[in-house]
């Protein structure tokens, strides 16, 4: 009977010329199989057909192992409501699934006490592979969504070691099918983008699994703050973007800071100096902070000639200005780094391709060994930030990493 039933399930129901012949279908199947439906019903199986007016919807047979579909919420953007679609999305995408730990408390008590001082745990790191091991995603958990992305004919691009992430590859039709979504090119002003026009839907068994789904929508795309002149103040202008200026006053507070004091330090050097010689080198180190600051807000980066101290009275300042922010991008410079904690390059590389940078710009990053040098813990994310932080705001500098080992003294 089950079988029957399952192949009936599995049709779509037609429109209303053609569902007088399938309710025909449906009489004789019960009539003729009622003694095998009583039988299933004793064995604690009840088959439940629902026939409804209205428009044609279609029900697939469940298969071994399947559940009830479950909406991963916060995957759509909310203002497409008041756009619309102008073209094809792309033909295929690359997707990024981020996994939930099988004892995400266990994690966490991990966390803390590999901090705590008090704790027999404290600084015992446990390495990806170890974390993933413990607390999850378990291979088996792993497994299972990576087959279900497999049987929608994704294939894997990346399975990390800690088994956080799985990053797969499918036709734009197949990515649809699998999450139950519509994927569409849609414009917001100039900006041309790909999203997705609902949240996606998983079955119950794999979406216990899954925590989040990056790469549906293409709205959201990294970009240097320096491609734009800084406004002449701190507070925006009207009608300039905030992602041009919001990061300008504090660097240029950093900037005449550091500046000033560097001078104030030059200034104070040597001997037979009184306590009025001092007080002039201070504040001429307060107004050169304040103006700094105001010429750097105005785009302008004094030149010093050699030997000259003393604020924007003794520099020359060059012809336009100074140099415009995006042309400041390290040529000729060489950025140190000291770490006390390893990175790998090929998340550097996977950082460059991020944010559109040339695949040539890895060239720039070299590594010197101090001692023994560092080894792999907890703040390798730091030193993957330091990195990135560093190349992305000067491309064109050469950027050493110094590896040296730290025992907390």
């Amino acid at each position: 009977m089950f079988s029957d039933l399952l192949s009936l399930m599995d049709t779509a129901l037609s429109p209303h010329e053609e569902r007088g012949a399938q309710m025909k279908a449906i009489g004789p199947l019960f009539a003729g199989k009622a003694k095998a439906a009583r039988e299933a019903i004793t064995s604690g199986v009840i088959a439940l057909v629902i026939v409804c007016c209205g428009a044609p919807f279609k029900v697939h047979a469940a298969a071994p192992g399947a559940s009830s579909p479950v909406r991963l919420s916060g995957h759509t953007l909310a203002e497409l409501t008041s756009l619309k679609s102008i073209a094809a999305a792309p033909v295929a995408l690359t997707l990024t699934l981020t996994l939930r730990r099988d004892d995400e408390a266990g994690f966490q008590h991990y966390l803390h006490d590999v901090y705590d001082a008090q704790s027999p745990l404290f600084r015992q790191f446990l390495t990806a592979t170890q974390q993933a091991d413990r607390f999850g995603p378990s291979p088996a958990s792993y497994n299972e969504v990576a087959a279900y992305l497999s049987a929608h004919h994704f294939e894997t691009v990346e399975a990390p070691a800690n088994r956080m992430t799985l990053s797969v590859r499918a036709s734009r039709a197949d990515v649809e099918d699998a999450f139950a979504v519509h994927v569409e090119s849609y414009a917001r002003g100039e900006r041309r983008f790909f999203a997705n026009d609902g949240d996606p839907i998983l079955p119950q068994a794999i979406a216990a699994h899954v925590q989040s789904i990056t790469g549906l929508s293409n709205l959201a795309q990294p970009h240097a703050l320096t491609r734009a002149q800084p406004p002449h103040y701190y507070e925006c202008p009207t009608g300039v973007d905030p992602q041009y200026c919001d990061l300008y006053g504090p660097l240029c507070a950093i900037y005449a800071g550091a500046r000033a004091t560097g001078e104030l330090l030059q200034d104070l050097e040597g001997t037979g100096k009184g306590v009025r010689d001092y007080a002039k080198s201070f504040n001429t180190h307060n107004k050169n902070v304040q103006d700094y600051y105001a010429a750097c807000l105005a785009n302008q980066f004094p030149l010093q000639p050699a030997g000259a101290t003393g604020g924007l009275d003794a520099v020359a300042m060059p012809e336009g200005g100074g140099v415009p922010w995006s042309q400041v991008d390290g040529s000729g410079q060489t950025i140190g780094l000291v770490a006390f904690d390893q990175y790998i390059t090929s998340d550097v590389i996977k950082f460059l391709q991020l944010i559109g940078a040339p695949a040539t710009q890895i060239n720039n990053l070299s590594y010197v060994t101090i001692g023994a040098g560092a080894s792999f813990g907890a703040a390798e994310s730091e030193v993957l930030l330091d990195i990135d932080t560093a190349m992305a705001l000067a491309p064109n500098a050469a950027v050493v990493v110094y590896s040296a080992g730290f025992d907390g003294a």
